[in-house]
């Protein structure tokens, strides 16, 4: 089981930046299952049900 890491080209304003991918990251966190066909959250799933 391995998690591909996917790069962004980022510009160097952090006070523009930040709270965008900080927005996307908890859009992401708080959905309440994985995007239909989304390898890495499939096994992100897989990981955290073997877990509890």
């Amino acid at each position: 089981m391995s998690f591909r890491a996917k790069t962004v080209p980022v510009k160097a304003e952090p006070e523009a930046i930040i709270p965008a991918l900080l927005a996307k990251a908890k859009a992401i966190y708080d959905q309440k299952e994985a995007p239909e066909g989304c390898k890495d959250c499939e096994l992100r799933g897989w990981v955290v049900k073997g877990c509890y």
